[in-house]
């Protein structure tokens, strides 16, 4: 279960978390989003608990890091037994559009807790094979409808004519970069 984030880092800078063993989750263990920078994640294990019958320890990843800001230092932690990955950093994008006027597109596919846009952020269009279409610019305004997972964004400078249904929409806003992860170890998933 995606939804379910056992311990939640949100918008959170020069954070450390050490010692903490997770044994289970009904969903993910660690995750990121929003403007998280300078985590430091060290000593930490992600594992089934000694001298039970369990098979997994998250039913998703053991750590998940989304929209941040990067400068990450994991270190020293074990990760294992998860029903998906180990670790799962990432921006993220959206793809689908739906034209409203000159300024203005309804974004398909997408859920402000996994795809945040906010006004004057930065969003960059791009063709649904991820050439720049060289149209960038900063959001106005954006309504999220959570009902049918749409966000109506508009945009400081007029749309190019011609967008594909298909186009991707690309958040400058976070940029998920500068990671050390060493001396860890990922076992059985």
């Amino acid at each position: 279960e995606y939804t379910i984030v056992t311990i939640p880092i949100l918008d959170s800078t020069d954070v450390t978390m050490e010692n903490i063993t997770l044994y289970s989750s009904p969903g993910n263990g660690f995750v990121g989003n929003g403007d998280v920078s300078g985590l430091h994640i060290k000593d930490c294990r992600v594992t089934v608990r000694p001298g039970t019958a369990r098979s997994i320890s998250t039913v998703t990843d053991c750590l998940h890091i989304c929209n941040s800001q990067g400068k990450f230092i994991i270190e020293n932690c074990e990760f294992g037994y998860a029903g998906d990955d180990c670790i799962n950093i990432h921006d993220n994008s959206s793809m689908g559009i739906v034209p409203v006027d000159s300024h203005s597109l309804l974004a398909k596919g997408v859920r402000k807790e996994v795809v945040l846009y906010e006004q004057e952020y930065q969003v960059e269009l791009r063709n649904p094979d991820l050439s720049p279409t060289g149209f960038a610019s900063r959001l106005t305004s954006v309504t999220y409808y959570e009902e049918d997972e749409t966000c109506l964004l508009t945009f400081e400078d007029e749309l190019p004519p011609g967008l594909s249904p298909d186009t991707v929409l690309w958040n400058r806003r976070f940029e998920t970069h500068n990671y050390i992860i060493r001396r860890c170890r990922f076992v059985n998933n």
